[in-house]
């Protein structure tokens, strides 16, 4: 991505970095260079001041995420998250085609990790060359992300739980919905 068009998005949008996942206009992931690029834009922003890393979880195209394209999106988020970045996802209405009033629900943000233990000025900080993931650790957990496309087979230098998200879907008026993170 050129200076140029980050002067765009800091005009159009000041604290707020949309699509640091997807091309909006046609729903294909970003290119890992350009994923790194908005996601050290996201570091660099968030310094003093808050910043929104905002998911658009329903592209252009009319195609709605699925749930290992919201997954590698909220993994983004937390390759980056401090205290000073709020993670916004845009669902209601506009993700369900219904009235705009609605709520989704996301299991895989029940999952409570703590602090995380490191925080670096850059995403290749958190790249790992033996397992050719990015990763970083939390006080209760260990998040890996893949922006490859390709898949990766590794062995955890540890024993943990994986977590395994079902469900999710519509708020209903009463406060239940569908679905639950289990380890």
């Amino acid at each position: 991505m050129s200076d140029t068009g980050r002067e765009l998005l800091e005009v159009a949008d000041e604290g707020v970095r949309e699509g640091f996942i997807f091309h909006l206009s046609s729903g294909t992931f970003l290119e890992l260079q350009y994923w790194k690029t908005l996601l050290n834009y996201i570091i660099e922003d968030s310094g003093q001041n808050f910043f929104i890393a905002h998911a658009k979880l329903k592209k252009k195209n009319g195609v709605i995420a699925a749930q290992n394209e919201r997954l590698f999106a909220y993994t983004s988020y937390l390759l980056v998250k401090k205290d000073t970045i709020v993670y916004m996802i845009e669902d209601w209405g506009l993700v369900t085609g219904q009235n705009t009033s609605l709520v989704q629900y996301y299991p895989e943000m029940d999952v409570e990790l703590g602090k995380p233990l490191e925080n670096h000025a850059d995403i290749d900080a958190y790249f790992d060359p033996e397992t050719g993931l990015h990763q970083r650790d939390f006080e209760r957990g260990r998040v890996y992300v893949n922006p490859t496309g390709s898949s990766i087979d590794f062995s955890m230098p540890q024993e943990y739980k994986v977590a395994v998200f079902t469900g999710g879907g519509i708020v209903s008026s009463t406060g239940s919905y569908g679905g639950a993170a289990s380890l």
